[in-house]
């Protein structure tokens, strides 16, 4: 048995900050948190599959549409979507997040920063490359 560390362990790419539960070779569980009011990077998960479970605070996420995310939403995160979210409430958006590898050898990256998404399309558009550019809610 485990418990969380009382402070995060890292930052992912998309801005969150991990507190890790526990790993083994295929596979982790990570307890993440979004500060009040803030929005993630825009990322592409790359040889990762996740499944997100909501505890705390609101939030929306953009997941080939915009959609509500609170306690109790669940939802499935593939390797190659493109994805990014927000903190909408006062209080932290915390989940836990089950990740699995889905391919490359050790060493490949599970996830990247994309440098513009184009919501209406679901696409990078090389033509806006500003990177560390985000979506807005």
């Amino acid at each position: 048995m485990k418990r969380l560390p009382d402070r995060r362990d890292s930052i992912a790419f998309d801005g969150a900050e991990i507190r890790k539960a526990f790993a083994t070779k295929e596979a982790s569980v990570v307890h993440c948190t979004l500060p009040p009011k803030a929005t993630s990077a825009a990322t592409r998960l790359v040889a990762i599959h996740e499944i997100w479970y909501f505890m705390g605070g609101q939030g929306k996420i953009w997941l080939r549409e915009e959609a509500e995310a609170g306690p109790g939403t669940c939802l499935e995160l593939p390797a190659g979507v493109h994805f990014q979210y927000c903190s909408t409430g006062e209080d932290p958006l915390t989940w836990v997040c089950v990740c699995e590898r889905t391919a490359g050898p050790p060493g490949t990256p599970v996830a990247g920063m994309l440098p513009t998404i184009s919501a209406a399309s679901n696409i990078v558009n090389p033509d806006l490359n500003y990177p560390g550019q985000t979506l807005r809610y």
